[in-house]
């Protein structure tokens, strides 16, 4: 598996269990959202940056992915409360110890949006994951 796939599965794991979302956790672009499965949270990449940690024989790559942690709850009377509830538990459970990938908070956004006919809040949690790969293998993270 790719290595940012792996740092993706990883944050998918840290977000399964929670109490306002339990298992409603997908990292896929094109997950449909549909009421039932609110509140739920969905993982994605955004972009990677790569710079070259050293030069050798095999060239070692430092990436920078950017990773988009959106939790979604249903549109309700007290949205913010609910949107400030699922931001907490998402927080807590990706920056527990031990913390890979040198895991760094970016920025939080809000907003009120509509998902495939469903009127939903939206946190967008953004992370950065710091890591190092071998460019000959990019399955492997060192």
């Amino acid at each position: 598996m790719l290595a940012a796939a792996q740092v993706i599965a990883h944050q998918v794991d840290c977000l399964l269990g929670l109490p306002l979302t339990a298992d409603r956790v997908f990292n896929s672009r094109a997950w449909p959202i549909s009421e039932q499965d609110l509140p739920a949270w969905n993982v994605l990449a955004g972009p990677e940056d790569v710079e070259m940690a050293s030069v050798d024989d095999d060239v070692l790559n430092q990436h920078q992915l950017t990773v988009y942690l959106r939790g979604y709850v249903k549109s309700v009377d007290n949205l913010d409360d609910e949107l400030h509830a699922l931001t907490a538990q998402g927080l807590a459970a990706v920056f527990q110890a031990p913390l890979l990938y040198h895991l760094t908070l970016q920025g939080i956004d809000r907003d009120l949006v509509q998902e495939g006919g469903t009127d939903c809040g939206v946190v967008v949690i953004t992370v950065r994951a710091t890591y190092h790969v071998r460019a000959s293998e990019p399955e492997t993270l060192l």
